[in-house]
């Protein structure tokens, strides 16, 4: 398992800062429930940045990838390709909410994003949502961008970093509940009460 993503140009390198939270379900595939208002993603999205020029401003970003062109069912107790994906969205990359700052700054603390929602309402959508499409397999994607360079030079985390991974559902519904009743006692501890608030 990759757990840090390096640019062999900038030597920029991109990590997990709560890594052990992502690591109790990976590989088993976090499932992440969402509403039409939007919901928090939970484990929340922090990484810890290394490399950069302590003088240059630089700002983060984030998307997600679909990893792959396959819409997933859940049969025999796991996640099976189940019939061709849906058309992909554009991609909708979100600028870290703190913009522009040096990279001392960056890399004094962790980059969080954990106020971002993640929605499957094409109708709502406020400027921290992100819309995904359910029952797709997703990978977050950190971009940074040095100030007065172009998009086209942002350095991202994809692909090195193979998680965290998730997949995005509506609900959950009888076939996935077995996960939350069969030895998944830290999914309930952690995930479940999340749920409640946000």
């Amino acid at each position: 398992m990759t757990t840090t993503a390096t640019s062999t140009v900038s030597g920029i390198s991109v990590s997990l800062s709560n890594q052990e939270q992502w690591e109790k379900f990976y590989p088993h595939t976090e499932m992440v429930v969402t509403r039409k208002t939007g919901r928090l993603l939970f484990p929340h999205l922090k990484y810890i940045v290394k490399g950069l020029d302590e003088e240059t401003e630089y700002s983060v970003f984030l998307h997600f990838e679909r990893i792959d062109d396959w819409k997933y069912k859940f049969l025999s107790r796991g996640w099976d390709k189940w019939t061709e994906g849906d058309k992909k969205l554009p991609i909708d990359m979100k600028q870290h909410k703190d913009e522009w700052k040096c990279g001392r700054n960056w890399m004094k603390d962790p980059v969080s994003f954990e106020y971002i929602r993640i929605t499957n309402n094409t109708e709502v959508k406020k400027e921290n949502d992100i819309l995904l499409q359910s029952m797709h397999r997703y990978l977050p994607v950190i971009s940074i961008q040095k100030k007065g360079v172009v998009t086209s030079n942002m350095v991202p985390s994809w692909p090195t970093l193979n998680y965290p991974q998730f997949m995005h559902l509506n609900s959950i519904n009888n076939e996935v509940s077995w996960e939350m009743n069969n030895g998944m006692e830290q999914w309930k501890k952690d995930v479940i009460p999340h749920y409640w608030f946000n």
